[in-house]
């Protein structure tokens, strides 16, 4: 993903790979595993990860990164990783809570809206709320009633890796007092016992979304579109200049205004698989610690337009 090389073009937008999933354990204890949870499997395909993330109380002292690889992650960077289940944090104490934020918002549709996954080490309950009301109304996410999602190794604050199974249990915008069709911002989570193991508390999908995992200066960087069309033509774009908007002849799709400032350079071109998903990784260029990157992507099937996502390269 060299971006200093990518030419300028008309906007056009990334064909991502297929990322398999994978996460990291915490140490508070042997795997319990959907052997003592048979609550069904759930896919974390249709999962959108946060675009920050932030303690607000609590941790603690073992409160410490998971990852898939060996490789230290900040809070942020575990809560917002692509796929959502590659990283987390372990062993929170009770008190501890997380806000979590969308940049496109999570809209209360029908059905679940979001959905909090954890590593079942211990299993866990968490209180969700959001700014909606200030944070007041809470709906509790028991892990002991979620639904299995996939089994993993982490590395625990560099130890391991261990294996873990993974949970999520959906919450409906409705319990949390949201109007049907209404949007929220910031969720947050809060843990209501002790070596609580949280991943992510996550968007579920259900339009044409991007993700963008972190970006390390001289490491492979990935980034995931959902719900494209199935086997439909896609593509990934990006500006260094800023979230424009700037209109862009895309060509089959005409003039489209897009969240990009002009230079738009394509990153890359592809196609959606059977499910409409998309993923790409590649090289983040050495060197490019700091600097600031806004992206979008282009379903070109139905000539829609994703969210925009700015970051900073670490």
């Amino acid at each position: 993903m060299n971006l200093s090389s990518l030419p300028l073009t008309p906007l056009a937008l990334i064909a991502l790979t297929s990322v398999a999933a994978a996460q990291n354990p915490p140490l508070s204890g042997p795997p319990i595993g959907p052997q003592l949870m048979q609550n069904g499997t759930q896919s974390t395909t249709d999962l959108i990860a946060p675009d920050a993330a932030a303690l607000i109380a609590g941790g603690g002292a073992a409160f410490n990164w998971l990852n898939v690889v060996n490789a230290a992650v900040t809070l942020e960077q575990a809560m917002t990783s692509v796929p959502v289940e590659d990283a987390g944090f372990a062993n929170a104490e009770a008190g501890t809570i997380v806000e979590v934020k969308f940049a496109g918002g999570v809209t209360n549709n029908a059905g679940p809206d979001v959905a909090m996954l954890d590593s079942i080490y211990d299993v866990g309950s968490y209180a969700i709320s959001c700014d909606y009301d200030g944070f007041v109304a809470t709906a509790v996410a028991d892990m002991s009633s979620g639904t299995y999602c996939t089994s993993t190794s982490y590395y625990y604050a560099g130890a391991g890796p261990y294996p873990a199974d993974v949970y999520a249990v959906e919450i409906d915008l409705d319990a949390l007092g949201v109007p049907a069709g209404a949007s929220v911002t910031a969720l947050r989570f809060e843990t209501l016992n002790t070596a609580c193991d949280p991943i992510t508390l996550a968007k579920i999908g259900n339009e044409f979304t991007l993700t963008v995992g972190t970006l390390v200066s001289g490491q492979t960087g990935t980034l995931k579109t959902n719900f494209g069309t199935p086997n439909g033509r896609v593509g990934i774009a990006y500006s260094l200049n800023g979230p424009g908007p700037t209109s862009i002849n895309t060509g089959v799709c005409g003039f489209l205004s897009v969240d990009l400032s002009a230079p738009v350079n394509v990153l890359v071109l592809g196609a959606n698989d059977g499910n409409g998903d998309f993923s790409f990784t590649g090289n983040v260029p050495p060197n490019a610690t700091g600097t600031r990157i806004w992206f979008q992507a282009l379903d070109f099937s139905s000539c829609t337009l994703s969210n925009g996502v700015a970051t900073a390269i670490n």
